[in-house]
């Protein structure tokens, strides 16, 4: 008996100590194959004294060498996931029947996020601002807020998390945008009579499936009467394993759902929808601006088809580029203070005079990175003062 219980210390001893023991080969293990080594601390700094940074560089260090870190770190995840119900990050939420949740989202669900009167006033006045220049143009704008999978799928929240009976920050914005000159498009109606015949958010994403992309899309072009949408038919279900929320809980490829799949009876517009600028040309008429966020990637196509051109533009503060006659905001509820409370970039009254397409579009994506960074750089500089 002392023998066995003697063999299984030496095996725990071994087993604890095999990642260290085996650091000198094991390289770097803390983050992408293609990472930079990370040296050891130096103890004392360049300039002499003793190295003040000497913990933190440590530590980083340790976690780029230290042995079979990543599959350990899996595997915890994994226990506590399949063995507790719960999340080693505490940015998800694992509530019933597989379904994990956001916490950023968590405020609006329980109503502790609720707009405030003021922010609520604030988003009003942007949006009415990039409503009125549109109109003095002749375009329209078009308000779309993709709700949060809480919204939709309340019944998967765990128990704990009680739900706020009022008015959630969508019908808070839908309530301040009757009395402005732009189109309320409502989502989550549609949403929840599409959930009813058949899941449509991912379990382990916080985007919306295809079917619930398409949902959205149709009631998209039926507030802006671009055209019926491009009907689809379904194309059964297929294996899912790349969840933004598995992967925050390190459990990308390991966590899966199945997921169904749609199939369009007509060609759509191709190309790579997640990227911060698109523009594609379909088989409609007129020009569609979309001011988005990520749920865009998703309803982009069928939008795009029934236009002549369209743009979709994922940026902030956002920024109205012509030509375009009809403009969709589609931003996730959880973004709304991220992105409305953000004043919009309208061009001068010279720029619709000039804008016409062709060539005013080829340089378009070099202008608008330029922009881009030019506008991070000026923020980061005015956070520095």
């Amino acid at each position: 008996m002392k023998k066995l219980r003697l063999g299984w210390l030496c095996l725990c001893l071994v087993l604890l100590t095999l990642p260290v023991l085996a650091m000198p080969w094991s390289g770097a293990s803390g983050g992408d194959s293609g990472d930079e080594p990370v040296p050891f601390p130096a103890l004392t700094a360049p300039e002499g004294g003793l190295n003040a940074g000497f913990a933190q560089q440590f530590e980083d260090w340790l976690c780029h060498r230290f042995a079979f870190r990543e599959p350990l770190v899996r595997l915890n995840a994994l226990l506590n996931y399949r063995l507790l119900a719960t999340s080693p990050n505490d940015q998800v939420i694992v509530g019933k029947n597989g379904f994990l949740y956001y916490a950023d989202t968590l405020p609006d669900y329980t109503g502790e996020g609720r707009l405030s009167p003021e922010e609520l006033a604030l988003m009003g006045e942007h949006l009415s601002l990039l409503a009125q220049g549109l109109e003095e143009q002749g375009a329209h704008l078009y308000v779309a807020i993709a709700p949060n999978k809480a919204t939709i799928y309340p019944d998967g929240m765990p128990d704990p998390y009680p739900r706020d009976p009022g008015a959630g920050n969508i019908r808070l914005l839908e309530a301040v945008c009757r009395d402005l000159p732009l189109t309320w498009v409502d989502l989550v109606t549609p949403l929840e009579e599409a959930a009813r015949q058949g899941q449509v958010y991912y379990r382990t994403d916080t985007h919306w499936n295809q079917l619930g992309a398409y949902a959205a899309a149709r009631a998209i072009l039926d507030a802006t009467g671009a055209g019926p949408i491009v009907p689809c038919s379904a194309a059964g279900e297929a294996q899912y394993a790349q969840g933004d929320l598995a992967r925050l809980m390190g459990l990308t490829g390991a966590l899966g759902e199945s997921a169904p799949c749609l199939t369009p009876q007509e060609p759509l517009p191709q190309a790579d929808y997640s990227q911060r600028y698109v523009r594609v040309e379909g088989q409609g008429q007129g020009a569609l601006l979309v001011l988005r966020d990520s749920f865009g990637t998703g309803v982009a196509p069928y939008l795009a088809q029934a236009y002549g051109e369209s743009a979709f533009r994922w940026e902030i503060p956002f920024e109205v580029v012509p030509p375009c006659d009809d403009v969709v905001l589609l931003i996730a509820q959880r973004n709304l203070r991220e992105y409305l409370l953000e004043a919009p970039i309208l061009p001068e009254p010279d720029a619709w005079a000039q804008s016409g397409g062709g060539e005013e579009w080829e340089n378009e994506e070099d202008d608008y990175e330029m922009l881009r960074r030019m506008r991070m750089e000026m923020k980061e500089e005015m956070d520095g003062l």
